[in-house]
């Protein structure tokens, strides 16, 4: 390694080493492990995207320009159930199971077919915190809409209970057990929590 002297007297400082080159077969190869997530889960009416997976090693043999990716295509088995866009956005059209098929071709020539196994679910959300409360105390629950985008409506089965804000703020006001919705547009979750 070439030593780079330092005017001084100080300690040598060691230059950094030249960027591995990747060869052509070394790309091709690193081409041939590119996967897709073997399952996929996609929700009516909803865009889910395909998320392919390059090495490190291909993604820098494409920054060197070894290669390029010519061309990506998309096929799903069965259009009644989900489509999926030239970009790759699987759209879900009714519930049920299906597979998408990707086929990636090189500048060179060489393909690859990868599948991922799709089901359509309904539009859902989950709730996430603490179930438990104690009675003047405050808990933040949070909403994730699944296949659905909006506003989180939050509201509790008994006020008294119980109050909850509009950003998911929970404080206990007599001990008890509540349920907690959370609404976005037609979809909703109902999760109980404990007073103490």
């Amino acid at each position: 390694v070439p030593v780079t002297p330092t005017p001084g007297g100080n300690a040598p400082v060691v230059a950094p080493p030249a960027p591995t080159v990747i060869t052509l077969d070394q790309a091709v190869a690193e081409f041939n492990k590119t996967t897709l997530a073997k399952k996929t889960t996609a929700y009516k009416g909803a865009n889910t995207k395909i998320k392919i997976n390059y090495t490190d090693t291909f993604n820098k043999a494409v920054e060197q320009k070894v290669v390029t990716v010519k061309s990506v295509t998309y096929k799903s088995k069965n259009k009644k159930i989900a489509t999926v866009s030239k970009k790759g956005q699987i759209k879900g059209i009714k519930l049920g199971k299906t597979k998408v098929t990707v086929t990636l071709t090189l500048s060179t020539g060489a393909t690859l077919k990868l599948t991922t196994n799709v089901t359509v679910k309904k539009p859902e959300i989950k709730i996430t915190g603490k179930k438990v409360v104690k009675k003047g105390k405050t808990i933040t629950l949070k909403a994730k809409g699944y296949g659905i985008t909006g506003k989180v409506k939050w509201s509790v089965s008994n006020k008294k209970l119980a109050k909850i804000t509009a950003k998911g703020k929970l404080k206990g006001l007599k001990k008890g057990t509540v349920k907690v919705t959370a609404k976005v547009k037609k979809v909703k979750k109902v999760m109980k929590v404990k007073i103490k």
